[in-house]
Parts: C-alpha cells; structure tokens; sequence
C-alpha cells in the first residue's frame, strides 16, 4: 500500500500515524509549477519529528537561494526557486505580479526561467528539503492562498477605519481563520 500526501506541510503527526506498514511519501508543488516539484524519499514515523518536502522530481530543478539569487551552503536558509518542464509562463492579466514571481534563471540555458516560490527551506544532508515557513505574508486556509497584506488594505480603505491589522489564528487545532484588528469608528 502506498500513499501519497501534498498539498499542505505534513505534520509529523500524520506520519507517525499512516507511514506504518505502508510506504509513505509527502509531495511538493505550488500552482505556477503545474504539478510536483519534489518528491520525498519513503517517510518513517521513527523520522517523523521533521518531514521534508523531497528532493527535486523528474524534469525539476530545485534552488535555495538567498536575496541576491545565490545559493545557501547546505543547512542555511533560502528562499526555494523551481525551474523546469512545469514552471507556468505567469500570471493572467497580471505583469507585475509576474514580473516579481517568474524570473530568468541564472543556473540554466538563455530563455529558462524559474518560479519564486516564497517559501523558506534548506537543504538536509539526505539531499532533501525541509519546508521552514514563508518568507512573506501569504498563508494558506483551507486549500486557499491569502495574502495578508490584501485584506489589511481592503480593511484599511473602509470608511471610518484608520488602522488594520489581519492575522491568521488557529486557536482550536485546524480551524485556522483570519481576524483582522482595526482603529476608528467603522
């Protein structure tokens, strides 16, 4: 029996539970690279304290870098670049957001380019990635990709609101939910 899981970090509570007696591997891919982008090698709930993202899956290239695109030393954290068969060509209608998200790739042949994932990782001896977080505001609820920073100036744009302020809670393990703050008289 084998499963697979994607989508979401895998908490290590998930492996200890269903890797026994089965063969056991998390998936990794944003949208914009269409499919997986890493691959784990097969989990171990005696492993389970940190479960990594995988190394890169065929026709991927996977890159940790820093904010000047250079690679991290194995171990340090980066920002992870995809680049490869399924990276998307941009964003609809939407040039800057591309601009900023789809870039040349400096690893690879003239016209390659490779895709800003946000996320933090590094690298592991094994040769795999662990997933650390995300360098920007962006969350994810329910399947659904949020970016904070929207809905605080939505709030904010409202009359009588001076101030705003939006999080991500999860008060009760899995019900995780934005509040936003605000000043004034709204």
């Amino acid at each position: 029996t084998a499963l697979l899981v994607g989508g979401e970090p895998c908490p290590a509570e998930l492996v200890a539970r269903w890797a026994p007696g089965r063969v056991m591997l998390n998936a990794y891919g944003p949208t914009e690279t269409t499919v997986d982008a890493a691959m784990s090698a097969p989990l171990t709930a005696a492993a389970a304290a940190a479960v990594p993202i995988g190394s890169p899956a065929p026709g991927a290239a996977l890159f940790v870098l820093d904010a000047w695109l250079r690679p991290v030393a194995p171990g340090a954290v980066g920002e992870l670049y995809v680049a490869g068969d399924g990276v998307g060509v941009g964003y609809l209608r939407r040039s800057a957001l591309t601009a900023s998200r789809f870039l040349a790739c400096p690893f690879g042949a003239a016209g390659i380019r490779m895709y800003r994932t946000g996320d933090l990782v590094r690298w592991r001896a094994d040769g795999q990635l662990d997933y650390l977080g995300r360098a920007d505001e962006q969350v994810k609820i329910r399947g659904f990709r949020i970016e904070l920073g929207e809905v605080q100036t939505a709030l904010a744009a409202l009359d009588g609101v001076e101030q705003a302020a939006v999080i991500a809670r999860e008060d009760r393990p899995g019900d995780k939910r934005l509040v936003g703050y605000l000043t004034g008289t709204a």
